[in-house]
């Protein structure tokens, strides 16, 4: 009276702060002696380790509460009926992030917040800044697309710069030529700052 319960594929995940949804949990129950175990049930239960961050109820739907920040989600399938399963859990983590917090999308850095970021050495992964192209610092090059440019927020060069660094164009498409960007045009850029 023995079977094996499996989770797979279990990957970290992020969410918007206050988004609702739905973990879907690969589950494999590979039968020892599928006579003595045909009809049973399994149980498979859901916890967060930070119910302010997200909730998550008994089917895997989660809520994420008020508060951004990482929280661990605890998966585990239990045997019922009496029957023995070896019982499995499995962790992985939610990060839950507050899509209009600065250096979002919906919020970019300025240039003065992106500088202090980098200062602080936090929030510095993966962010939206915005400024004015201030100069052009490496010309187009058309083997790989790409413009290194200075920012500023107001434009000038004697002002706080950022440099994009091998600059793309619009979600990451490659500049098909010099005049594709050019000193005073206001721009968002999305990266790692460094």
């Amino acid at each position: 009276k023995t079977a094996i319960a499996t989770i797979g594929n279990l990957t970290p995940k992020s969410v918007n702060v206050g988004a609702d949804g739905y973990f879907t949990l690969p589950i494999t129950i590979a039968e020892a002696n599928p006579a003595l175990i045909a009809g049973d049930d399994y149980e498979i239960t859901w916890q967060s380790d930070d119910d302010d961050v997200l909730t998550v109820d008994d089917t895997g739907a989660y809520l994420a509460g008020d508060n951004a920040g990482s929280v661990t989600v605890t998966v585990a399938v239990t045997a019922l009926d009496g029957y023995t399963y070896e019982d499995v859990s499995k962790q992985f983590t939610v990060t839950v992030v507050d899509p209009n917090a600065p250096g979002t999308e919906n919020n970019p850095y300025t240039v003065a917040q992106a500088r202090e970021a980098i200062d602080a050495g936090t929030g510095t992964q993966g962010v939206y800044a915005k400024g004015i192209v201030s100069k052009i610092v490496t010309d187009y090059d058309s083997t790989y697309g790409n413009i290194s440019y200075n920012i500023s927020e107001d434009g000038t060069t004697t002002a706080d710069q950022l440099q994009a660094y091998r600059g793309k164009s619009y979600n990451g498409d490659n500049f098909t030529s010099a005049d594709d960007i050019q000193v005073g045009d206001e721009v968002v850029i999305h990266g790692d700052l460094q």
